[in-house]
């Protein structure tokens, strides 16, 4: 089993399909970590733009992979990101601030989803098998993406961890 978990994609993210919305957020920030993306908005949006197509030409190149700039859910650049993602998060306190609204800030969003979502859903997929754990990276997935636009930490939804 992998000690990493790749990127948690809902579905493939490319110029040619349409995308979820929580996948364009999640995917703009992790290109954004690694130094392939940057924006001059405040939040991240939910639009697709060229920059993020570019960021995975450029992060595919840098890294030696197939240069086709899309990204599928366990492909081999969603895997990538995984490795690298989650060991350059630090393990942080995910304590109130004092932003505005309470709103989080990236690195607790960052904190939250690769230190405690998907450890979680890595541990029900070792458990449950793959089919038992998508419902788990997919709201996890979704999770991040609203705490990356901003909604405070106690009004997300819960991450769903039942297993049919």
């Amino acid at each position: 089993m992998l000690s990493f978990s790749p990127l948690s994609l809902i579905g493939p993210v490319s110029e040619n399909n349409d995308i979820e919305k929580p996948d364009i957020v999640v995917t703009k920030r992790s290109l954004q970590r690694v130094g392939h993306y940057s924006t001059d908005e405040p939040k991240l949006t939910e639009m697709t733009d060229d920059g993020m197509f570019a960021g995975i030409r450029s992060f595919q190149d840098e890294q030696k992979l197939s240069i086709d700039g899309r990204m599928v859910p366990d492909g081999e650049t969603a895997t990538l990101f995984g490795k690298i993602l989650g060991t350059k998060t630090p393990r942080t306190f995910v304590a109130q601030n004092d932003r505005k609204n309470d709103e989080p800030t990236d690195e607790q969003c960052d904190h939250l989803y690769w230190n405690v979502d998907i450890p979680t859903c890595r541990a029900i997929l070792a458990k449950r098998g793959k089919r038992g754990a998508a419902r788990c990276f997919h709201t996890a997935t979704f999770r991040y993406s609203l705490c990356l636009r901003g909604r405070p930490m106690n009004e997300l939804p819960p991450l769903d961890t039942w297993v049919p």
